[in-house]
């Protein structure tokens, strides 16, 4: 469980107390203790690193995504580029955190030839692997090093829903409904932009 630091204490993040010192462990590090929630706390050394990789990933893809520009990150060009330059340069990231996360949304996108095979929360990237293309042994390789989590948000791509159900048994497939409505586009010939989405619906 991670702290806050208000006026130099610190407190617990679940219930906003003020926590206490309680003696340290075996490797020397401080213990703390809230006496409100009885909970043993451990200060995490590398959060504010692991904190600034999400970060920089999350622009990361942002930008490759052109969801945004760079010069709306309010940073040097330079300094963009030396920040994500850790996971260009890698054909697979996963950070060190094995959390289990209860949603997760999967998705593939092309970029110059290459595919990356992006998994994510509703507020940041946790994991990318950039292949050739999409199947389900990319998606099944990709895949094993996350937690099984309770439901998988994808575009029902063949190979991702077939490495899911080998491997990730009790997990739900939600189908994205951006990806619904795409195709319903496309099968009914939809260009209006001002279509409803109650009107949508109806056709699925």
């Amino acid at each position: 469980m991670e702290k806050k630091v208000r006026n130099g204490n610190r407190y617990c993040q679940k219930c906003s107390h003020k926590l206490q010192k309680y003696g340290s462990y075996k490797n020397g590090s401080q213990k703390w203790y809230c006496p409100h929630c009885r909970n043993y706390i451990k200060i995490d050394k590398n959060h504010k690193k692991k904190q600034k990789i999400k970060l920089w990933l999350f622009k990361c893809f942002e930008y490759l995504t052109h969801s945004k520009k760079m010069s709306e990150y309010g940073c040097h060009r330079s300094t963009f580029w030396r920040n994500t330059k850790i996971f260009k340069n890698k054909n697979i990231f996963i950070p060190e955190s094995r959390d289990r996360h209860l949603v997760i949304y999967l998705d593939g996108l092309r970029v110059n030839k290459k595919t990356y095979l992006i998994a994510s929360i509703c507020k940041y990237v946790i994991g990318f692997c950039l292949v050739d293309y999409e199947s389900s042994n990319n998606w099944r390789n990709f895949l094993k090093n996350f937690n099984e989590p309770e439901y998988v948000v994808c575009d029902g791509q063949n190979g991702l829903i077939k490495a899911i159900k080998s491997i990730w048994f009790n997990t739900k497939i939600q189908r994205c409904l951006f990806h619904v409505w795409m195709n319903v586009r496309q099968k009914t010939n939809i260009k209006s932009q001002n279509t409803s989405w109650s009107r949508i619906i109806m056709f699925i």
